[in-house]
């Protein structure tokens, strides 16, 4: 939500966009708008990336043990496994599911390794983009009249 007051605009963000834009904000100033921009999606696609396959290394075949006998999990997980590009994508554009959680539970699911990663980097730049902290951070670099809030 965006509101003018005494002349100065006033944003509302939620708690994660307030951390992308802190690491957004440190990185530019090191290395620049465009650089910077880049380094923290891939960033953040590496740490998923690594969450990822820290869950299929280590906990894949505990999960598959614990659901052998159940046929709903099964079912979710063949089809996954089937589209998982396309569910990596949707389920990342969704807000109710927990960025760091969804890292985990994909890596117990069949999904391809190339799929989830090529679908999870696609999402995290959308992602960026679609909440505007491009362009908030855009007018704070360019004036200095922009007071940012958070809800919680």
């Amino acid at each position: 939500m965006t509101v003018e007051q005494d002349g100065r605009e006033e944003v509302t963000l939620k708690p994660r966009q307030i951390r992308r834009i802190v690491a957004l904000v440190s990185v530019v100033a090191v290395v620049g708008l465009a650089q910077g921009f880049a380094t923290v999606i891939v960033g953040a696609s590496l740490g998923a990336t690594l969450s990822f396959f820290l869950a299929r290394g280590v906990l894949r075949d505990r999960i598959a043990a614990m659901t052998a006998g159940n046929p709903r999990f099964a079912a979710l997980d063949r089809a996954i496994a089937k589209e998982g590009g396309k569910i990596v994508f949707l389920v990342r554009l969704a807000p109710i599911f927990p960025f760091n959680l969804v890292n985990y539970a994909f890596g117990l699911t069949g999904v391809r390794p190339a799929a989830y990663v090529l679908a999870n980097k696609q999402s995290i730049a959308l992602d960026a983009a679609a909440e505007g902290d491009a362009r908030i951070l855009g007018r704070l670099v360019a004036r200095a009249d922009v007071v940012l809030t958070s809800d919680d």
